[in-house]
């Protein structure tokens, strides 16, 4: 009997706390992260061939509008093809602050860039390909982050200032919400996004889907592989008072 439920074998991991990139295998267990290694001896009931890729934490995303959307899509699509795992969902509204002017680079370890909109204004934009874009444009072509301050800010920061528990990183423990995605092959299936009408009542929105990105986990279950949906349904709904210590 397989000692791990996944096992993500040869992949380069970037676990977003900021440490520099390893190679290693990931085990899950429960839905959580149970080994980190670079070689794991034992099978797990799945495994999942990750050479050449990045395996990092999914996406978290702050500012959402999926409130309703998640009664008939579970995986909160556009953003669940793109990487994101986890959303904030039920306000409609941020804040704003002056800074100072060496405050404002994208760069500063204190800005965070989860604020997608997605679910809301869906005929007009769809920025929630947050992620795609900012790995493949800014990290990878324009090299503004490497890699891991990237990761960091995708998940590691926003899970820290929404107070998301045992979430943003791949330590030993923690969810086990994954995306794994080959960096060269980041970017779009359409040159412009398309249309569908895959809303009630055929109701349409503008649409688009990544390439490179290999699987999303989600609580340790594959949710999408190359873009195509498993049906697993592993998401759960995460109070603020279940959180606190």
């Amino acid at each position: 009997m397989a000692q791990l439920d996944v096992v993500i074998r040869g992949g380069t991991v970037v676990d977003g706390t900021g440490v520099p990139r390893y190679q290693a295998d990931v085990g899950i267990k429960n839905g959580r992260v149970a080994r980190v290694s670079g070689r794991i001896q034992g099978g797990g009931a799945r495994e999942i061939d990750a050479r050449g890729c990045i395996v990092a934490p999914g996406a978290i995303d702050l500012h959402t509008h999926y409130d309703a959307q998640l009664n008939w899509d579970p995986y909160a699509t556009l953003s669940g093809w793109f990487g994101v795992t986890s959303v904030s969902i039920g306000q409609c509204g941020f804040g704003f602050a002056p800074t100072r002017p060496e405050d404002r680079d994208l760069t500063n370890p204190f800005s965070h860039i989860s604020l997608s909109d997605g679910g809301a204004h869906i005929r007009y934009l769809t920025i929630s390909t947050w992620p795609v874009h900012f790995l493949s444009y800014w990290v990878r072509d324009k090299q503004l982050l490497s890699l891991e301050q990237a990761h960091y800010k995708m998940s590691s920061l926003p899970a820290w200032l929404a107070n998301f528990r045992e979430r943003g990183t791949l330590r030993i423990g923690d969810w086990a919400d994954i995306m794994v995605y080959n960096l060269e092959e980041l970017g779009y299936v359409y040159a412009k996004p398309t249309y569908a009408s895959d809303f009630p009542g055929g109701e349409w929105r503008r649409m688009q889907k990544p390439t490179g990105m290999r699987y999303i986990l989600v609580n340790g279950a594959v949710t999408f592989e190359s873009n195509n949906c498993t049906g697993a349904l592993p998401g759960k709904l995460l109070r603020s008072y279940d959180m606190i210590d």
